[in-house]
This record gives structure tokens, C-alpha cells and sequence, in this order.
């Protein structure tokens, strides 16, 4: 997966997140207590046909953790009222962060929204990071 592709699909899930139609699906599949497979093919569902095969790709390189982590992240904006974001960005030193096979995943929680980071270097991951969800 390419950076830039990454970075697509941050900005569709931050402008999605952000839709009333999407925050009401969210907020059902929670009280039903879906699982995270199920809430990201309603993600990838709603963000279209054009744009549904690569955020599933996207995050069937995710272990259940991070996909959580994103959700929950949301949930907390939803409740506060507050804005919501996911970010990619490039590691600073993305040649050591490809030879240790980092992932840095980072929740900020600020006074006017929560905003996800999320940093690595594509398809350079270390081997038990590696998703615990398939995603249909």
C-alpha cells in the first residue's frame, strides 16, 4: 500500500466520521455491540463502491487493536460533541521506522476534538503485528 493511498483513506474516514448519516450507523453498531469487522464494512460501505475495496484493504493490514483504538476514539468525540480526525503521517525517520518495522499509533485528545495518528512505513510492519480481524 502507498503512502498516498494511506493518506486518502485517512481523509475519507475523517470526512465520513464527520456525516450524521454515518455518525447514527456508528452509534447503532455500538449499542449492538458489533464487532470490528462489521463496523468497518459499514465505514467501507458508506464511503462508496469507488472508495470500499481500498479501505477494506486498508485496514485488513490493521491487528484489532488499532481498529479499536480508531473507533473508540471516535465514540469519545461523538459523546463530547467534538470534531473528530485520522491522520497519516510520514515517519521522520522512515528509514528506521522501516528496519524496526514500527507502528506508531497516537490518540490526542484536545479541548476542541480527538485526532488519531497514525505513522508507519507501508507493508513494513513487524510479523506479530499483524490483524487479528478479517474483513469481508
Amino acid at each position: 500500500m502507498s503512502a498516498t493511498e494511506c493518506e486518502d483513506v485517512v481523509g475519507w474516514l475523517t470526512a465520513l466520521f464527520a456525516l450524521d448519516p454515518v455518525k447514527e450507523q456508528l452509534r447503532g453498531l455500538r449499542v449492538a455491540n458489533a464487532t470490528s469487522p462489521e463496523f468497518i464494512d459499514a465505514i467501507a460501505s458508506m464511503a462508496g463502491p469507488d472508495r470500499k475495496e481500498t479501505i477494506l484493504r486498508e485496514f485488513a493490514e490493521l491487528p484489532e487493536m488499532t481498529v479499536t483504538t480508531i473507533l473508540d476514539a471516535w465514540a469519545m468525540a461523538d459523546r463530547a460533541g467534538k470534531s473528530f480526525a485520522v491522520t497519516s503521517e510520514r515517519p521522520d525517520r522512515p528509514i528506521a521506522f522501516a528496519h524496526s518495522r514500527r507502528v506508531r499509533l497516537t490518540v490526542d485528545a484536545e479541548d476542541d476534538g480527538v485526532r488519531v495518528l497514525l505513522s508507519h512505513v507501508p507493508n513494513r510492519h513487524a510479523p506479530w503485528y499483524s490483524p487479528v480481524a478479517v474483513f469481508a
